[in-house]
């Protein structure tokens, strides 16, 4: 009966700390905050780059912080995908006016813009074979030749003087 009770006790004591505890974090972002951020942190010095992507995402979106920001951008450009990196730059930017380390960020947006990739031409820009017909020497060639065949029949044409001589026809 004893070991019952103390059994009971037990659990009803381990339920309402659980409770507790849960409660606690679920009422409080900032300490839900910062514990994903040091969960993110040290994600990170593990290199563990996607879980600390994870951990971070999910701090800011409980308390959105300028850090936050910043380390999702390290992150992102840890994981080699800069336009998230860029994108995160200059939130942490934008949320963040008076920023003692601006400079880096801008550079650090530079040198991230330069990985983008440049997008190609589609072929609905560049036709079938890459460039308009309408760029191509043989187009303005062929045109050039047309005009000029064009002039000189007319030029020749009607410079020439009429050989039959007109004669009038009645009706008789």
């Amino acid at each position: 009966m004893l070991l019952c009770r103390f059994l009971f006790v037990l659990v009803f004591a381990l339920v309402v700390c659980g409770t507790t505890a849960t409660y606690a974090t679920a009422q409080d972002p900032d300490v839900a905050a910062k514990q994903a951020y040091g969960r993110g942190a040290e994600l990170f010095k593990n290199r563990r780059f996607t879980e600390a992507a994870a951990a971070f995402e999910e701090g800011n979106k409980l308390k959105p912080h300028p850090a936050f920001l910043y380390n999702l951008a390290l992150t992102y450009r840890a994981l080699g995908q800069p336009a998230k990196a860029i994108e995160y730059y200059e939130g942490y930017l934008r949320d963040s006016p008076g920023a003692t380390d601006r400079a880096s960020i801008e550079a650090a947006i530079v040198e991230e813009r330069r990985k983008l990739p440049t997008a190609p031409l589609t072929k609905s820009e560049s036709g079938p074979e890459g460039t308009p017909f309408y760029k191509k020497w043989w187009f303005w060639t062929a045109t050039g030749a047309a005009v000029v065949a064009l002039g000189v029949g007319l030029g020749v044409g009607l410079s020439r003087p009429t050989m039959a001589s007109y004669r009038e026809v009645t009706w008789q």
